[in-house]
């Protein structure tokens, strides 16, 4: 370990770089990437310096001078190396679409039903994993500390020792892990166990994670045993040893504050509180997933209005979608059911003057979506299961004047920490949800202003920096403050995805 800290470099690895590859009219362009992970992760190598490795996106083979053209500016404009994992087209289709979202992604979200398991998936899952591997293997230093992210890439730890490849890593997962009987219902279940194993420190969302993680360890090895308690604790089973934290993710909590507060923001803020008639604004931001449960929302505003007729033309629900995997028939299916739902509410109750739910189809740019969350009176999150749910973080931290109310499903990690400011709701009830909308929209403003307070504090105390700083003393020995540090100026146009 380099204690001066003069070579240390943080390696971040994820499925995908923070930038896509598009090729349009015979011409190869970057745009930025989307997704929670970019924008939690972009700040801290933006400050920090380091080297993000993931697929750049392109599913049309690139030539590699293009794709070295491409990433090279960027790279010095954003202030962190990108380098890029090639992947062909059946890669991506047998282990990004195949095992990890066809398999991993239900199953850990509790929908086993939807799971298709198949061994050919698993054989590229693995495969994929080696290309990553190889990749590592050039582009670091025994010194550097690999940071590997999400279900994509949980062999990864495991295909680097194989390669006898010396270097600390640690592995956060970003969504839920499943209890025993659920993840043991995968085949490979005792493989993708041993390979977690592999890492100094797995990170997981909440405590419940972590725990569901311990009992899958103990039904497999009796002898699993778990040292200390807190935040990290020690696990030893399947002859292997590693350390396991529940390390809720933030955001960078300044930037979305300072943001709402610039002139850009309230300007923007004012043109649409009034081009929606000053009613009272439920803002909805969702990729499209069929976790996030966004027919149940629009069920639950249906009923709301329905109900209550007395908030009709007081209120209006505006629900963007982040466009998300529009290649797999169930998300195609699943937009075609929200929008006929938007279609059915706005039909049955729209007036001349008021459209029920302004419903937006696209990716949005970070300071637009600033602006609407400053703009609305209440966010309203409704996933069926979710990892953390960094939106609701978001929407706190643009709320400077301690305006606005979360309404929060009960199964987003986030609920752990927003449980004393948050509206909890069980998204699988139509009339909790109702319930909990119309008391957004009765609050008297003081309960606002106290829970919104409560709120902003946490998500500015376990900020994407003090989340860092966990993980990287779990499992590196030394926080962020023995780590290089540098003033840059913001990446602009960065999406937002979660």
């Amino acid at each position: 370990m380099d204690i001066e800290g003069k070579n240390r470099r943080l390696v971040v690895v994820s499925n995908r770089l923070p930038v896509k590859l598009n090729h349009s009219k015979g011409v190869w362009e970057g745009k930025p990437g989307s997704g929670g992970l970019v924008t939690a992760l972009s700040p801290l190598l933006r400050h920090r310096g380091g080297l993000w490795v993931g697929w750049p996106g392109n599913r049309e083979p690139a030539p590699l001078g293009a794709i070295r053209n491409l990433l090279g500016p960027l790279s010095e404009e954003w202030g962190f190396r990108l380098t890029p994992v090639i992947l062909s087209e059946k890669d991506v289709d047998s282990h990004y679409y195949g095992f990890s979202n066809a398999i991993l992604w239900p199953l850990f979200h509790g929908l086993q039903s939807r799971c298709c398991f198949e061994n050919r998936f698993y054989r590229s899952f693995i495969s994929v994993n080696d290309k990553f591997a190889k990749v590592l293997a050039k582009h670091t230093a025994p010194n550097d500390f690999i940071w590997i992210h999400d279900y994509q890439l949980i062999p990864l730890g495991d295909r680097l020792s194989r390669l006898g490849l010396n270097r600390s890593t640690g592995f956060f997962l970003h969504i839920p892990f499943p209890s025993p009987d659920i993840f043991f219902k995968l085949p490979w279940r005792e493989e993708i166990l041993s390979a977690m194993m592999s890492y100094r420190l797995i990170g997981f969302q909440t405590p419940r994670d972590r725990r569901h993680f311990s009992e899958c360890l103990r039904q497999l090895d009796r002898s699993t045993k778990q040292r200390g308690h807190g935040r990290i604790v020690e696990l030893h089973s399947m002859g292997k040893r590693v350390l396991t934290g529940a390390l809720p993710i933030g955001i960078d909590f300044r930037e979305f504050s300072d943001m709402s507060k610039g002139p850009e923001s309230v300007e923007r803020m004012g043109h649409l509180k009034k081009e929606l008639g000053n009613r009272f604004l439920f803002l909805g931001v969702d990729r499209l997933d069929y976790t996030k449960g966004l027919p149940n929302k629009l069920r639950a505003f249906e009923l709301m209005l329905r109900r209550t007729p007395s908030l009709r033309e007081k209120v209006v629900l505006y629900q963007i979608v982040i466009p998300s995997r529009e290649e797999i028939s169930e998300y195609k299916e699943l937009k075609t059911e929200i929008e006929l739902l938007v279609s059915r509410i706005n039909g049955e109750f729209a007036t001349l003057d008021w459209t029920p739910v302004v419903y937006r189809y696209r990716p949005m740019e970070r300071n637009d979506l600033v602006s609407l969350y400053s703009a609305s009176d209440a966010i309203v999150v409704t996933s069926v299961q979710d990892g953390m749910n960094l939106v609701c973080k978001e929407y706190c931290a643009s709320h400077w004047d301690n305006r606005g109310t979360v309404i929060l499903s009960e199964f987003a990690g986030a609920a752990r920490q927003f449980k004393d400011g948050a509206l909890l709701i069980n998204p699988y009830s139509d009339e909790q949800t109702a319930d909990a909308m119309e008391r957004a929209f009765s609050m008297d403003e003081n309960e606002k202003r106290h829970r919104m307070s409560k709120l902003r504090r946490i998500v500015k105390r376990q900020d994407i920096f003090w989340w860092t700083d966990k993980f990287l003393k779990a499992s590196y020995g030394t926080g962020l403050k023995d780590w290089p540090y540098r003033e840059l100026p913001s990446i602009t146009g960065i999406q937002q995805r979660n």
